[in-house]
């Protein structure tokens, strides 16, 4: 009876042990497995990544991880298994990210900045990014960065803790209107419609995230293009010790490039309008 115990209680520590380890794995040792997992913490945002109804993982970074595993299997011949978590508040997204351990890629719509490399590798840019100023319609048109303080007169700059929004929204509060008052939000789709609701907020959105939003609500709201923040990329991040950003650069730039190929325009034109494409994609 007691060797029945023992055995039992063995099996269940090695098949915790087993679970543990198969949670965090490392490129090397699934390379060496031909299998294993990878953890996708991805932040809800559409069309980045999101959950339909059903609680099936859709979008653009879920697609082309998707793309990712397939290639793994045909190329390298490995089963990956993803192991997806969704975070809807991007400060607690990126610091899962910041501290987490090998056998994780993040998913959130994440602005390549060098700042950034400090707590994090990046994938190589997947997309290009433009980010738009909105507010509600009655607002006047800004006809450049120094009639901030006559446009947005008693009104509130809301923006998403830790992005890169942030950042910019803050050095145009230093440079042109220091007395802007400034609150947070968890994520893209709050501010917009705190806009579409109450004309006191404005802010920074991603192109795509504005142009899904209205497709959705119709078009409620005004973008000051005078305002238009460009030049940045998207990428998919790891976290600083991660062995994974190697393969996945090597999926991103074989060949002629992932976003040369026929599956990542399909993926663009499954989620986006044309117009918004051609401002986008990379070629």
């Amino acid at each position: 009876m007691k060797n029945s115990i023992a055995t039992i209680l063995l099996s269940a520590f090695c098949l915790s042990s087993f679970a543990q380890n198969s949670t965090y794995q490392s490129w090397k040792s699934v390379a060496n497995e031909r299998a294993g997992v990878l953890n996708v913490n991805y932040f809800d945002n559409y069309p980045f990544a999101y959950s339909d109804p059903n609680g099936k993982q859709k979008g653009i970074e879920i697609e082309i991880i998707q793309e990712f595993q397939k290639w793994l299997k045909v190329y390298k011949g490995v089963e990956l298994k993803l192991n997806f978590k969704q975070y809807d508040n991007f400060d607690t997204f990126y610091s899962a990210i910041k501290d987490g351990g090998n056998g994780k890629i993040g998913l959130g719509s994440v602005t390549i900045r060098q700042d950034r490399e400090k707590w994090a590798q990046f994938s190589q840019p997947y997309l290009k990014n433009i980010a738009v100023l909105a507010s509600a319609l009655d607002v006047n048109s800004l006809q450049d960065l120094t009639g901030f303080p006559t446009v947005f007169e008693g009104k509130v700059a809301l923006v998403v803790k830790g992005s890169s929004h942030e950042k910019e929204l803050l050095q145009i509060k230093e440079k042109y209107y220091p007395e802007m008052r400034v609150s947070y939000a968890s994520n893209p789709k709050e501010m917009l419609i705190k806009m579409k609701s109450e004309p006191k907020y404005f802010g920074y959105v991603d192109i795509i995230t504005y142009m899904a939003f209205t497709e959705e609500q119709g078009g409620i709201l005004r973008v000051h293009r005078a305002a238009d923040i460009q030049g940045e990329l998207f990428g998919f991040v790891f976290p600083p010790n991660s062995d994974w950003n190697t393969i996945f650069n090597e999926f991103m730039v074989g060949g002629f490039g992932f976003t040369a190929t026929d599956e990542y325009h399909a993926i663009l034109e499954k989620y986006l309008e044309l117009n918004v494409i051609q401002e986008v994609q990379l070629r």
